[in-house]
């Protein structure tokens, strides 16, 4: 599943945006994270893990592997270059097969055609069937 993550300063505030890709190329919000400019940026002197236990909640918990990269742009906003805003886009599959914990073939490709034809063959499918 493609995401987004919008990381942007804006007033006092830091907001973080999560976004979900819905269809190709169109993200829907799935949720948007508010914290204090100046918490934020005391985090980023503490280091990585200050900034993802300031931004982890109940409500948001990305998965490790996108909180460190998520955390290491926050920081980045706040260096010798500062952005007021910045967007992080991920890949799942591309994220987890890179940590090695996903197989290199996750649906078989002959299977995956098989299943194409069913999909495509509604003249096949039997009116048989009782409701």
């Amino acid at each position: 599943m493609e995401q987004k993550y919008i990381l942007k300063k804006k007033d006092t505030q830091f907001i973080i945006q999560e976004l979900a890709e819905t269809e190709p190329g169109k993200f829907a919000l799935l949720f948007e994270e508010k914290l204090d400019l100046n918490r934020m940026a005391l985090s980023v002197n503490e280091g990585t893990r200050a900034i993802i236990d300031l931004f982890r909640s109940h409500n948001f918990y990305p998965p490790a592997i996108f909180s460190d990269l998520l955390a290491n742009r926050i920081s980045s906003m706040f260096g010798s270059d500062p952005k007021d805003s910045l967007t992080v886009e991920f890949n799942d599959n591309d994220a987890l097969r890179r940590r090695g914990q996903l197989m290199d073939h996750v649906v078989d490709e002959k299977e995956l055609a098989e299943i194409d034809k069913l999909l495509e063959n509604e003249d096949e499918i039997s009116d048989d069937f009782d409701d």
